[in-house]
C-alpha cells in the first residue's frame, strides 16, 4: 500500500469514527478513542496497552488506560450506532436478507492478572463471549457480545470483589444471554432476521420456544442424543 492509499485509509478511518465515537463524550475521550480503535488495527502482535502505545506515534499508556478502565461513558450508544453502520454497508438494498448468527467464541483469553474475569476451562477452552452476528454472503459483523461469567465465578464472593464485577451481574445460562443480544439488536428498530445457532442452544427447550414467541424463523443445530 502507498503512502497516499494509506493517507486515504485514515482519513475514512477517521470520519467513521467521527461519528461512531459520538456518544462517548467530550472531546478528550472521543481522541483517545479513536487512537486505541487505530492501535487495534495497526499490525503487530500483542494488542495489550503497552505494545499498541509504543507502535502509536501519539501514544499514551496513561491516557490509554484510562480511556478503557476509568473514564466512564456509555457504550450501548455505540454498539447501536455500529450495528446500523454495518448493516447498511453489508445489506445496502436488501436489509431484511441476511441473518443474525449466535456464536459462542471459543478463543483462549489468557491473561496473567488475578484480579481479571476469566471464565474456567471447558475442553482446553474459555466459554468465551455471546455474540450475535449479523451474516450474509457480503461479509459479516458482530453486533454485540457479552463475556459469559460462569457460575462458579458468580458465586464466589472473594473472586468477585477481586474482579470488582458488579452486584447486579449475576449468573446467566447462554442461551438466556443469547436472548438478551437478540432482544437488544431487536431494540434497536434492525430489520428480523433468521436466526442460526448451533446445538448448545438448539438443545434448549426454553430457547426455542423463546424465538419462537418473538416470531423470528430460525435454525438450530440438536445434538444427536
Amino acid at each position: 500500500m502507498t503512502d497516499a492509499q494509506m493517507e486515504r485509509c485514515r482519513k475514512r478511518l477517521e470520519q467513521f469514527l467521527v461519528d461512531l465515537l459520538e456518544p462517548v463524550g467530550r472531546s478528550e475521550r472521543r481522541h483517545w478513542g479513536s487512537v486505541y480503535v487505530r492501535g487495534l488495527l495497526l499490525s503487530g502482535g500483542r494488542k495489550s496497552i503497552e505494545p499498541m502505545a509504543a507502535r502509536l506515534p501519539e501514544g499514551n499508556i496513561q491516557a490509554l488506560q484510562q480511556f478503557l478502565g476509568q473514564s466512564p461513558w456509555e457504550w450501548n450508544s455505540v454498539w447501536e450506532r455500529l450495528a446500523r453502520r454495518m448493516t447498511k454497508e453489508l445489506d445496502p438494498e436488501q436489509p431484511g436478507s441476511s441473518t443474525i448468527l449466535v456464536s459462542r467464541n471459543r478463543a483462549a483469553i489468557r491473561s496473567a492478572l488475578s484480579a481479571s474475569i476469566r471464565g474456567h476451562w471447558q475442553s482446553r477452552q474459555l466459554p468465551g463471549r455471546r455474540q450475535p452476528a449479523s451474516c450474509r454472503q457480503m461479509g459479516s459483523a458482530v453486533l454485540a457480545w457479552r463475556l459469559y461469567l460462569p457460575e462458579s465465578w458468580a458465586t464466589n464472593r472473594t473472586r468477585r470483589e477481586e474482579a470488582g464485577i458488579p452486584d447486579d451481574i449475576g449468573f446467566k445460562p447462554k442461551w438466556q444471554l443469547a436472548l438478551d443480544l437478540i432482544d437488544q439488536v431487536r431494540g434497536w428498530e434492525l430489520p428480523d432476521r433468521i436466526v442460526i445457532a448451533e446445538a448448545g442452544y438448539g438443545d434448549t427447550t426454553e430457547f426455542r420456544d423463546a424465538l419462537q414467541a418473538r416470531q423470528l424463523p430460525s435454525v438450530v443445530g440438536i445434538s444427536p442424543t
